[in-house]
């Protein structure tokens, strides 16, 4: 598959399974987070590993978009601290 059908084929989920993710697999997702490419390389951002079944519900009474992580079982939330640039 290209990248082009990859992104156009994309699935959006907003809907859970009650069933347990492997920590092993949770891991996983989280390290192909940190792995993303990022413009000249900074990786500027942060993942915060959400795995304790009361935080997503409270994740989402604190959201004004993400109402639907309260049914998860882990979130991976991304935390970006404000970066500048100099391009002299």
């Amino acid at each position: 598959m290209d990248a082009f059908e990859c992104i156009r084929t994309k699935l959006e989920v907003r809907e859970f399974s009650t069933r347990d993710v492997p920590s092993e697999t949770r891991l996983k997702v989280l390290e192909a987070a940190r792995l993303t490419g990022t413009g000249l390389n900074t990786q500027h951002w942060r993942f915060i590993l959400v795995d304790n079944k009361q935080n997503p519900k409270k994740l989402a009474e604190d959201s004004t978009s993400g109402n639907w992580v309260a049914g998860a079982n882990f979130v991976i939330s991304s935390d970006k601290p404000k970066v500048q640039f100099s391009f002299d």
